[in-house]
């Protein structure tokens, strides 16, 4: 994750495309872009609260 955006599935998602973000009850990040929905699994349920945090700063 950088300052502007990040890299997912090979393509650039820059922050401000992200309309909204939430957390499922399994631990699955889902971020909501205009036309596509990104959901996102992570290993350590301790990395979403990083990786939540991350765009939310940067806005």
């Amino acid at each position: 994750m950088k300052r502007d955006g990040f890299f997912y599935g090979g393509v650039w998602i820059d922050y401000g495309r992200i309309q909204s973000m939430n957390l499922s009850e399994d631990g699955i990040l889902v971020m909501q872009l205009e036309q596509h929905r990104l959901l996102i699994a992570v290993q350590q349920l301790d990395d979403l609260e990083r990786i939540y945090h991350t765009p939310v700063e940067a806005r």
